[in-house]
């Protein structure tokens, strides 16, 4: 019995000092991983500050754009201001009329509303 006991006790340190030995090849593989993955996380850490940067200079860029987007508008909005004073009063009844007026109603009605005033486009 005590062989027994002495055959498993032996068996168990074999096994122990196996593993220990798996171990130790396990962190002498995983140190290059290790490593590699700090570099990893380096990188991608510089490149956020770097992709931060340029999006801080990008900005003003883009706001410049919005503003001369914003001027050619007003510029449009002017013109048509100014096309808009040159058409007569008359021109501008008729281009409403021929928009809003539906087929459906007689000419004879919407004289009446141009007579009263109360025409609406």
């Amino acid at each position: 019995m005590e062989r027994r006991e002495t055959n498993t006790r032996i068996d168990r340190e074999e096994k122990l000092i196996r593993i220990e030995k798996e171990i130790a090849e396990l962190h002498q593989k995983c140190d290059p991983v290790h490593n590699l993955m700090k570099t990893i996380d380096r990188m991608e850490s510089e490149m956020d500050v770097l992709i931060i940067d340029y999006l801080k200079e990008e900005t003003p860029k883009s706001e410049a754009k919005e503003k001369t987007k914003k001027k050619k508008q007003k510029k449009k909005v002017k013109q048509a201001n100014e096309v808009s004073k040159s058409v007569t009063p008359d021109q501008k009844s008729e281009e409403k009329t021929a928009i809003a007026r539906p087929d459906s109603i007689p000419e004879d009605i919407w004289q009446r509303f141009y007579e009263l005033g109360n025409f609406v486009a």
